[in-house]
């Protein structure tokens, strides 16, 4: 036992020092173990104990028999005074020397169990950081994620606005556009007076252009915001090209430029493919080319190219009906094959510095393009994105001043499952569009005067009964009023309008009247759609729905699709012909003889010299086959004759020409019919 004191005395000896001072901090006694204090006796030991300094008011309030006050690992504690003591524990209590209240210090340095706590403390502070580093990367983390967020409603939110901003602006022009084209196309059907004539159709060409740039605004934004889709359809590539070269007849007349075609003879002539978007495509390319071609003339070819279709397709064309099982895909595009397209124009060229800047929004080949050409500077974007996304390439190549070449490589399937053409049965579009036998009760609904005015003027033309409405609050007011006795047979709706939209008044009529559709079908009549509109259900309760501006074709075809209506099959009114012949039968047998054998002939040979361009000869053509249409009242077809006739004596509006011929000929087969069944009748 006495050893182990010895033991602890020594240790202790080593390793603390007692210090006796006032409550001043005056120094009576120390032991000096571990820092000589000789010199300070009787003085105040604050300047080299500095924390003791901080708490001298606490020392001063110790009393004997209080709890020690300890301070463990307490760094540079002494100042002043050269020590290798870096870390000490102190202890602190007040005790009576001599009855008198006096403060002992006690310091300690226990080097083994400073390690040791540092050691611990140092794994604690790196636990610590470690936590708080995944704690910041974490939080870093849901940061990013809430950016992305942020940036993906902020890229909604722009979207979004794109999206409403177009449609309002679509409706704004797409609503006068539609009564400005569709009454100047009614004036023009009347119209005798040639100069006349000729201003109605500059206000229809003004219409047209605004029109195409409304498209094309509209086509660039579906095509930004993912919403552009393609199909495949038979294409016949030689009638492809040639109506894309009539299209385009009376600027090549004006301008006297030629365009030649070639199609090599290894490329197919029926192909599938999105008909629509590859027209659009010629037909932008083919109009630069002659807007900027002065001399000279301009080239449309077709060859076969070694097949890059497999990698194109995988690339990401958004072709409907694509394969996507992996079994069948690789043998699905096998059948796939590759055609160029080239136009190549002799005009003014592009410069080599602005040959990389063509495909750019509303970028031109130069400054004064636009000034001196117009144009949108969009048409060449919307190309190049149209046949990147149906899998092709698109390359220009280009001499200021000696001409442009642009080539664009698409693939192709093989249309191996053509029908053999069967007798030709006239359309809506190359058909009269002939009154309906039984009238048609019509509710119009349009907030726009003038398409109101254009609307019925048409309707009533086909013996349809009309009453209109401004909004869909008078709509339904009307509605209601008119199925107390009877119903209407068809609704031709607006979607934007005020007091009542047509998507609420179509609701109205469907859930609260109960009006099946059955009974009155509904045709939406919009500027635009949008897939999100459709989505949010804005045509959800309407039947079809028709664009502005929107032909007469195309709205004769939907009502006859959707009411079932049958239309006047009358071409032939023989009353004229019946009083010219004064009851001769024989007269009116030698018209109709006239008519069966002489008048086929007559208008092949109008169809002939109009491809020839011999546009003296064709007037007076066309003269010749008037009189046998009038005799028999094919009042139909009067319209066209007098139309080809003055447009080939002014050699003015080529591209007419076609369409116009085309329907001719339709009405001379179906009053053909009509007449052999009234002679067979009669005889």
């Amino acid at each position: 036992m006495d050893n182990l004191d010895l033991y602890k005395a020594h240790y202790l000896a080593r390793r603390c020092q007692f210090i006796l001072l006032d409550k001043d901090g005056h120094l009576l006694q120390t032991c000096n173990t571990l820092v000589d204090l000789s010199d300070y006796l009787h003085q105040s030991i604050f300047p080299i104990f500095p924390f003791l300094e901080s708490i001298q008011d606490t020392l001063k309030l110790l009393q004997p028999h209080d709890e020690p006050l300890s301070f463990p690992r307490l760094e540079h504690f002494i100042t002043g005074i050269d020590t290798p003591f870096k870390l000490l524990d102190c202890r602190l209590e007040c005790i009576l020397d001599n009855q008198k209240p006096t403060i002992l210090l006690v310091i300690e340095y226990h080097p083994d169990a400073h390690d040791y706590i540092f050691q611990i403390q140092q794994e604690g502070k790196e636990s610590a950081i470690q936590k708080e580093f995944l704690a910041l990367r974490n939080r870093s983390i849901e940061l990013e994620k809430e950016l992305l967020e942020l940036k993906n409603e902020e890229l909604k939110r722009i979207e979004q606005f794109k999206t409403n901003f177009f449609a309002e602006i679509s409706h704004e022009l797409r609503t006068p556009l539609n009564g400005i084209i569709g009454l100047t196309d009614l004036l023009l059907e009347v119209m005798t007076n040639p100069h006349q004539a000729d201003y109605l159709r500059a206000i229809q060409s003004s219409g047209n252009h605004l029109v195409t740039i409304v498209n094309d605004v509209l086509d660039m934004s579906k095509l930004e915001s993912g919403q552009m889709k393609f199909e495949e359809t038979h294409i016949d590539l030689p009638e492809l090209l040639q109506n894309v070269v009539l299209s385009f007849k009376q600027n090549l007349t004006e301008k006297g430029v030629e365009v030649n075609t070639r199609i090599q003879s290894s490329v197919p002539q029926s192909v599938l493919g999105d008909k629509v978007r590859i027209t659009q495509i010629l037909y932008n390319l083919v109009g630069n080319a002659i807007k900027f071609t002065s001399k000279g003339g301009v080239v449309i070819a077709i060859n076969r190219v070694d097949s890059k279709a497999h990698k194109a397709r995988s690339n990401g064309a958004l072709v409907e009906g694509t394969p996507t099982d992996t079994d069948t895909q690789e043998a699905e595009q096998s059948e796939y094959f590759d055609l160029e397209f080239m136009v190549q124009d002799t005009g003014i060229g592009i410069a080599e510095d602005r040959l990389k800047h063509i495909f750019e929004p509303y970028k031109q080949a130069s400054e004064d393009t636009t000034r001196l050409y117009g144009g949108t500077g969009l048409g060449l974007t919307i190309v190049k994105q149209l046949v990147e996304l149906q899998g092709g390439t698109i390359e220009v190549q280009s001499e200021l001043n000696k001409g442009t070449s642009f080539n664009f490589i698409l693939p192709f399937k093989l249309a191996t499952d053509l029908l053999t053409p069967a007798v030709h049965s006239p359309n809506f579009r190359h058909s009269i569009l002939t009154p309906f036998e039984i009238p048609l009760r019509v509710l119009l609904v349009d907030d726009n005067e003038v398409n109101l005015l254009f609307a019925r003027q048409v309707l009533q033309e086909w013996n349809c009964l009309v009453e209109t409405a401004p909004n869909g609050k008078q709509a339904i007011d009307i509605f209601k009023e008119y199925t107390n006795h009877t119903h209407f047979d068809l609704v031709l709706m607006d979607i934007y309008m005020p007091e009542m939209t047509g998507t609420e008044a179509a609701h109205y009529i469907r859930k609260v009247l109960q009006v099946p559709p059955d009974t009155t079908p509904i045709i939406g009549l919009t500027a635009s759609v949008t897939r999100q509109e459709r989505e949010e259900g804005v045509l959800e309760l309407m039947d079809d729905y028709l664009l502005k501006p929107f032909k007469k074709e195309d709205l004769y075809a939907k009502i006859v699709q959707l009411t079932q209506v049958t239309k006047k099959e009358t071409y032939i009114d023989m009353s004229y012909l019946e009083e010219v012949s004064i009851g001769d039968s024989s007269f009116i047998m030698d018209i109709a003889d006239l008519f069966f054998n002489q008048t086929a002939g007559d208008i092949q040979r109008v169809h002939q010299l109009m491809n020839q361009s011999a546009w003296e000869e064709m007037s007076l053509a066309v003269h010749k086959v008037k009189p046998t249409f009038k005799l028999l009242g094919i009042k139909s077809a009067e319209k066209n004759l007098e139309k080809l006739q003055r447009y080939a004596k002014q050699v003015v509006h080529l591209d007419e020409m076609p369409l116009l011929l085309k329907e001719v000929e339709d009405i001379y087969q179906l009053a053909a019919n009509e007449l052999r069944q009234k002679l067979s009748a009669t005889s």
